[in-house]
């Protein structure tokens, strides 16, 4: 047998019904099958970095332990009978420099969060937007309103700057796994032809069996020609 390497998910969690469901939509939707789950919980508060405080910090890691334990137990519970491999990881900080670090560590593939409920602006919700800009890795982020995550199109912008084949490969994965339509929007950027790439063979070997198709769009106006 080969030591193939899984497919590394992580998938942040504050250990929320929502968060949950999350879970669950990205596991059906991304299937078991050669990837590795895990659910990272990031647990923080002002004043327990205080070295006097040891016992405190040592409660907030066993109760953060034991409600990931109970999140982990419900969400195989809705996955059934799916025998997805997940794992778990309670950690100690901000939420986003641990999901970071947990990605190095684990050497994750992708990261799938949701965005808080905006209406209530939940503390979750705006770390999503710092997880993004922190994260080394892929960041998929689920709106809040979203309750079935079945991608049908993925746009990928392509202003011909220079670019590493290992960087579309989780495109490639997103859209083998979900079936999803690939849409090449090559953007008119205005740069002199000499500062141009040509992807054409790239996208062809890297993306191959994979629905394709290009569309030609002006510089900042790439989601108005998908959407408008």
């Amino acid at each position: 047998m080969g030591n193939t390497k899984k497919t590394s998910v992580l998938l942040p969690t504050d250990l929320s019904e929502r968060a949950l469901e999350a879970a669950e939509m990205t596991i059906r939707s991304l299937g078991t099958t050669g990837v590795r789950y895990t659910l990272v919980h990031a647990y923080f508060e002002l004043g327990t970095m205080d070295p006097l405080l040891p016992s405190v910090t040592a409660e907030m890691h066993e109760a953060a332990v034991q409600g990931l334990a109970d999140h982990l137990h419900r969400l195989k519970e809705r996955l059934a009978p799916l025998d997805a491999d997940i794992r778990t990881s309670a950690s100690f900080g901000p939420l986003a420099s641990t999901v970071d670090r947990e990605a190095r560590e684990l050497h994750a593939d992708l990261v799938v969060m949701y965005t808080g409920d905006p209406a209530t602006r939940t503390v979750f919700g705006t770390n999503t937007a710092r997880v993004i800009g922190e994260a080394h890795v892929p960041v998929l982020e689920l709106p809040f309103e979203v309750r079935d995550l079945r991608i049908r199109r993925i746009l990928l912008a392509d202003d011909q700057a220079a670019l590493e084949p290992r960087s579309l490969h989780m495109v490639a994965f997103l859209a083998q796994r979900t079936q999803a339509e690939l849409i090449i929007a090559h953007v008119a950027t205005g740069r002199p032809e000499w500062d141009r790439a040509d992807h054409g063979a790239m996208f062809r070997e890297v993306f191959q069996g994979i629905p394709m198709r290009s569309v030609m769009v002006e510089d900042d106006d790439v989601t108005e020609a998908l959407l408008g």
